[in-house]
């Protein structure tokens, strides 16, 4: 394995008593959040776009580092979202978007 390949592997945590088994890992975070993204029904992308985490059967993975912050101002309200870029941001959303601003 190459250490490029060890740097985009992302490490799951236990958050639930319930977890089991082996430290579970993504090995291509990249394409994990583009299915994520390209479906805005998709499991779990509530937490993944408000909160940058992702969290299943007991254990979570912190997708921050692959995740850029947006402030979308959408029906007279401003509001803060993780996603790899606008685009993959605007299909999660539905309904009249005013404006997206990255933050650093």
């Amino acid at each position: 394995m190459t250490s490029q390949e060890a740097k985009n592997r992302l490490k799951g945590y236990k958050f639930s008593e319930n977890a089991q088994g082996e430290t579970p890992t993504i090995k291509n975070p990249e394409k994990f959040l583009s299915e994520k993204y390209a479906d805005k029904f998709s499991f779990g992308i509530h937490n993944l776009s408000r909160q940058g985490v992702f969290q299943l059967l007991g254990w979570e993975y912190n997708f921050r580092p692959f995740l850029k912050k947006y402030v979308v101002k959408q029906y007279n309200n401003w509001q803060e979202y993780y996603a790899p870029n606008k685009t993959l941001l605007r299909k999660i959303l539905s309904g009249r978007i005013e404006k997206i601003v990255e933050i650093n």
